[in-house]
């Protein structure tokens, strides 16, 4: 969504996915659903996100270097949850009484719960419904 989310079309959206119109429309409901659902799962999406927690998965015990490049990955993740977090809150989307921290650090944690689940089960009927209630959780939807 280079374009930002308003001037982004579903059919620039089915362009750059390489899917169907009717394939959005299953799998996220609509522009706003592919949305949530970009911003809560990108971990499993980004290669580079995927290959920073599967080395950490592995090493991050026996190599210091590799636990403090990965931790200062899932940082800023959390810290860019919690701006996500902030401007739903600013822009009326969110509860002001959400607390910003405890949810961006929720939403990592799905995040990377459903990079594990993407690859195990590659099935939107279990990754879905995680996804769905991470966002419950926000008392936006």
């Amino acid at each position: 969504m280079e374009k930002g989310y308003v001037a982004t079309s579903i059919d620039d959206l089915t362009r750059h996915l390489g899917i169907s119109r009717a394939s959005l429309y299953n799998a996220f409901g609509d522009k706003r659903g592919l949305v949530i659902r970009e911003h809560i799962s990108d971990l499993c999406r980004q290669r580079r996100g995927c290959f920073i927690l599967t080395l950490g998965s592995e090493l991050a015990n026996a190599d210091q270097e590799i636990r403090k490049r990965v931790k200062g990955f899932l940082d800023d993740r959390r810290l860019f949850y919690r701006e996500l977090v902030r401007k739903g809150q600013r822009e009326g989307e969110i509860p002001k009484a959400v607390d910003d921290e405890k949810a961006a650090s929720t939403l990592l944690t799905v995040a990377v719960g459903v990079q594990m689940l993407v690859r195990v089960h590659r099935d939107k009927k279990i990754v879905g419904p995680a996804v769905d209630q991470a966002v419950l959780s926000l008392g936006c939807c």
